[in-house]
């Protein structure tokens, strides 16, 4: 299972609906979570080529500003944490929208995965 197909098991597990960063538009929903990829690098080199690979991935948690979000937050990252990931580092958590409306929580974390040709 690659990096992004961790994320999306980790928010199924949760009960959030999971799209790529491409696919901003949150249809109406409430809560939802975007991933995108950060860096990726070889590890493990055999005659010249690595045999595994280092995922960075971001992971953007959406939900309403007034819900007090620990216990999302925290979900999220157990979650990420069960799918293999390392433990997630928080490096945002602001309003954004019009009015301020929307928490924006991003969440970094690492990946160690066999090499897919």
């Amino acid at each position: 299972m690659n990096a992004f197909e961790k994320v999306q098991a980790a928010a199924r597990s949760i009960g959030i609906y999971s799209c790529p960063d491409i696919k901003r538009k949150r249809d109406n929903r409430k809560k939802w979570i975007t991933y995108n990829l950060v860096s990726e690098t070889g590890q493990m080199f055999g005659d010249d080529t690595a045999q595994d690979m280092v995922a960075h991935v971001q992971v953007h948690l959406f939900l309403p500003a007034p819900v007090n979000f620990y216990s999302d937050r925290n979900a999220l990252r157990d979650a990420l944490i069960r799918q293999g990931f390392t433990y997630p580092e928080m490096v945002n958590n602001s309003l954004e929208g019009n009015n301020n409306e929307i928490r924006h929580i991003v969440f970094e974390c690492r990946d160690d995965e066999e090499r897919e040709d």
